[in-house]
């Protein structure tokens, strides 16, 4: 949201949400995880789904 749209009177009231760095790193890290081990399972599993899919 752009500070245009908020009201004069409320932009002194609004606390800005920050995280430490060291926080957002680690997230990232997880994620980044996360979305390795579901990649690397599927490719796993990627040719017998699709040799079953085609009747092979």
């Amino acid at each position: 949201m752009s500070g245009r749209q908020i009201a004069w009177d409320w932009r002194g009231k609004i606390p800005k949400l920050t995280a430490a760095p060291v926080t957002i790193q680690t997230f990232l890290a997880v994620l980044g995880f996360v979305y390795f081990i579901a990649f690397t399972s599927f490719a796993v599993q990627a040719p017998g789904l699709i040799a079953n899919y085609l009747g092979w």
